[in-house]
């Protein structure tokens, strides 16, 4: 297979697509993706700057994937690329904050201390399994996120700050960490919008695929027939990387400035236009695509061993940027839950709450005479929030008692919404 219409600008998207060992178009987002990620690595620190937008080169992604469909291979792929680079990789086996950020520890029968950096002091941070990670309340993993989150803001200036009980401000922990990070999880749906709201998902690209159902035939026949050297094919993807110029700031012309403002507010307007859900999550993340897009001009532009982002970067990161925005669009629509308001114009409201009363007021079920049977509305609470009947009337009830929707006994009980949510 040679490169298609749709990956031939990429340079040596080939060497990459064979060196992970999958076949079928529906990877192409994912191959994409970490085109982009092992490619921004060569400029991890570099400065990237258009007018006050500054941010560094690093590109961060979440690869929601099913099991069998591909992890360990691209796990492999980026493994195999950091050691070629003689650089570090890491996987940590757990996820407690200070095994992420590193200790303090004093010497034996001396006043000197040592800092023992954590995995985000590594060259590539690769965290499997993040579903617990990026959803729990637990304290250790609400840590994690809040430490993940710093070591994903601009370079330098993201800070990691930690002292311990004992030590104190006597030898603080302190770095500034630079590594790129990958995070892979099962598709499946979460049970709040804390991914979103706390800022976890704006700080990643997200190629979601439904691999539900995709047509294999063709994939399986590939694997059977095509010899392709995936030893080969990566060792020429890394040397491309390797004689690119590891520059270490990125700027654009004038020209680039113009057609980056169109290309910004077109995925902008995308998102605002997609959905109720989508445009609240668009409002959420708009700075961030913004600079999203930078780093997706310059790795363009690195590709071709410039510094310095045309027109054509910026048309063709855009292309990109907005294949894999709509598989984040989809991920989102389908796997958090809520509209991603805060609350706001739902009477507090949460996420799994707003869905089934917005489906109460589409019914049109807003006063006695329009209600809609309490049997239908706990099948809806029983699909929506997968419980089971007891769980549901429960959830009833506290809806009742919130004021949130009216109950009316009678020999069939019928329920109703009380207030007009807020649906724009």
């Amino acid at each position: 297979m040679i490169d298609s219409d749709e990956t031939q600008h990429l340079k040596h998207y080939n060497d990459l697509r064979i060196a992970s060992n999958l076949f079928g178009d529906e990877y192409t987002p994912i191959f994409k993706t970490l085109w982009y990620q092992l490619l921004s690595f060569k400029i991890r620190t570099a400065e990237l700057r258009i007018g006050r937008n500054k941010t560094d080169g690093r590109i961060n992604a979440l690869y929601p994937l099913k099991a069998g469909h591909g992890k360990g291979e691209l796990k492999r792929v980026i493994k195999d690329f950091i050691r070629y680079f003689n650089m570090e990789y890491s996987e940590p086996t757990s996820l407690h904050a200070e095994q992420l950020v590193g200790k303090v520890v004093k010497k034996p029968r001396s006043e000197e201390y040592l800092q023992r950096l954590g995995y985000l002091a590594r060259d590539w941070l690769v965290i499997d399994e993040a579903y617990n990670l990026l959803s729990s309340n637990e304290l250790h993993y609400s840590e994690a996120r809040k430490y993940i989150r710093t070591a994903l803001d601009r370079y330098p200036g993201n800070t990691i700050h930690k002292e311990t009980t004992d030590i104190g401000s006597a030898s603080p922990l302190e770095y500034d960490p630079y590594c790129p990070i990958s995070l892979f999880i099962q598709p499946k749906r979460f049970e709040s919008d804390i991914l979103v709201l706390e800022g976890d998902l704006r700080r990643v690209v997200c190629p979601y695929v439904n691999m539900t159902g995709v047509d294999k035939v063709g994939s399986y026949e590939e694997n059977i027939f095509n010899d392709d050297d995936d030893r080969v094919a990566l060792d020429n993807f890394c040397a491309f990387i390797d004689n690119l110029t590891g520059f270490e700031e990125f700027t654009a012309t004038d020209e680039a400035k113009s057609v980056f403002l169109e290309c910004f507010l077109d995925l902008i307007d995308y998102g605002t236009t997609y959905n109720d859900k989508i445009r609240n999550f668009t409002d959420i993340i708009g700075y961030t695509l913004q600079t999203f897009l930078l780093k997706f001009s310059a790795v363009q532009a690195l590709q071709d061993d410039r510094n310095l982002i045309i027109s054509k970067d910026v048309l063709l990161a855009h292309n990109d940027l907005l294949e894999i925005l709509t598989c984040t669009f989809t991920y989102v629509n389908k796997k958090v839950p809520g509209f991603l308001n805060y609350g706001e114009g739902w009477q507090g409201a949460e996420p799994y709450d707003q869905e089934v009363l917005e489906w109460l007021h589409k019914q049109g079920a807003t006063s006695e005479d329009r209600a809609v049977q309490t049997s239908v509305y706990v099948q809806k609470i029983m699909d929506t929030y997968r419980v089971k009947d007891r769980r549901a009337r429960e959830i009833i009830k506290q809806q009742q008692d919130l004021g949130w929707i009216q109950r009316k006994r009678k020999t069939h009980s019928k329920v109703w919404i009380t207030f007009t949510p807020n649906l724009t």
